[in-house]
Formats: C-alpha cells, sequence, structure tokens
C-alpha cells in the first residue's frame, strides 16, 4: 500500500516554527501573553484567511520595511493566523516595490482623474537619477497614496476570497477522495 504524499498544509506547518519555539525565545517573551492565544495560530478557514488578507493589505498599502512585524502585530489583534499574514506581507520587497509604486500611480491617477500625468522618470545616463526619481515620488504623493490604499483593499479583498475559495476546493477533493475509496472497499 502506497503512502500518501503530504500534503502542502503538513509541509507548511513543518517549516513554519511552532508557537511553543517562538515563544521560548527571549526576545518574544514580553509579547507572549498575546501570543499565546490558540486563535492566531489556529490553521482553519477564516483564521488563514484574515491572515492573508491582512498581510497582502499590509504588503502594499504600508510600503516600509516593517511590513512583516506590523502584520504580525494587527493578526494578533484581530485573530488572524500570525504565520500567514507574516508570510503574505513578504511580497513587497526592494524588488517589487518600483513595480507596486508604478501600479499605485496608474490606478491613484485613474481614481483622481488626472489629465496631466507626470510621465515616469526613466534611468537617465546623468548620476542624478536617484534626486529625479525622489522628486518624482514627492511630486505624485497623492496619486501613488490613493493608489496604494485602492490596491491594497482590492488585493486583500481578493485574497480573502481567494483563500475561502481554494479551501472549499480543497475541503471537496478530500470528501470525494474519501468516497472513491469506500466505493473502492466496498
Amino acid at each position: 500500500m502506497m503512502s500518501e504524499p503530504v500534503d502542502a498544509e503538513r509541509r507548511w506547518k513543518m517549516k513554519v516554527p511552532s508557537r511553543e519555539v517562538l515563544l521560548a525565545n527571549r526576545w518574544m517573551r514580553p509579547f507572549a501573553k498575546h501570543l499565546s492565544d490558540p486563535r492566531i495560530w489556529q490553521w482553519n478557514r477564516r483564521s488563514v484567511a484574515r491572515g492573508a488578507a491582512l498581510g497582502m493589505f499590509i504588503t502594499i498599502a504600508v510600503p516600509l520595511p516593517i511590513q512583516i512585524l506590523l502584520a504580525a502585530l494587527l493578526a494578533v489583534f484581530v485573530r488572524a493566523n500570525v504565520p500567514v499574514a507574516a508570510l503574505c506581507a513578504f511580497l513587497s520587497n526592494p524588488f517589487t516595490t518600483p513595480a507596486i509604486l508604478a501600479g499605485a500611480y496608474w490606478v491613484g491617477n485613474l481614481a483622481l482623474a488626472v489629465e496631466n500625468r507626470m510621465p515616469v522618470p526613466l534611468l537617465p545616463q546623468s548620476g542624478s537619477w536617484m534626486e529625479r526619481a525622489l522628486e518624482w515620488v514627492a511630486q505624485a504623493s497623492l496619486p501613488i497614496a490613493i493608489g496604494l490604499l485602492i490596491m491594497a483593499t482590492v488585493l486583500a479583498s481578493v485574497s480573502y476570497v481567494a483563500v475561502h475559495l481554494a479551501w472549499r476546493v480543497r475541503i471537496g477533493r478530500k470528501w470525494a477522495r474519501r468516497r472513491a475509496a469506500r466505493r473502492k472497499m466496498a
């Protein structure tokens, strides 16, 4: 009899540090009271969906290097799955941030119905490309802020629904396998 392959959930759980390991860390001891709540570590449809939505919202809406910490802290307060929220916050990184900001600028301009759009600065040959890029971001701050908020809301909503749908499909497949196994045995 062949053994059933380890599904994605079990592989994920094997790689993510357990609650006990995190609480034993000396840096986490001050937060042990809040992190010991079992609801933020549960692997159920609602908790994981909340964690994914929260992590996606934070990764887009807060373009700062503290996204992972902020997502984990907020996950505690909304009782979302902390590891999922922290993992989803990894979407934004130094490689994806320029694309996210350019997309936010475009979405913000669409939302504000701005006619005179500033062109996105390309990398010029002169050595002042960083100054021009920072000047562009300062001038485009309103469309970028509006675009980030819209993108974060849409991405969080889509990820929430996607987790619920994926969970439902996964459970449906498990039940179908069980029914097939019962028919096979009968």
